[in-house]
């Protein structure tokens, strides 16, 4: 309560910026690894489709 309202919440923000930008990183990663995938996925199917031999 001897805190001012702009010293308590800097103090908040310090306290949880870490783990938000942790965390952020995270579903970064998340959703890249899910892109490959997905690209791989498609061009697999493209070539597939697009080679009559692969068919066979």
């Amino acid at each position: 309560q001897d805190k001012g309202c702009t010293k308590a919440l800097i103090d908040y923000m310090k306290l949880y910026l870490g783990s938000l930008a942790i965390g952020v990183a995270v579903v970064e990663i998340l959703i890249v690894i899910s892109a490959c995938c997905l690209c791989r996925e498609i061009n697999n199917k493209y070539a597939t489709y697009s080679n009559p031999k692969a068919r066979a």
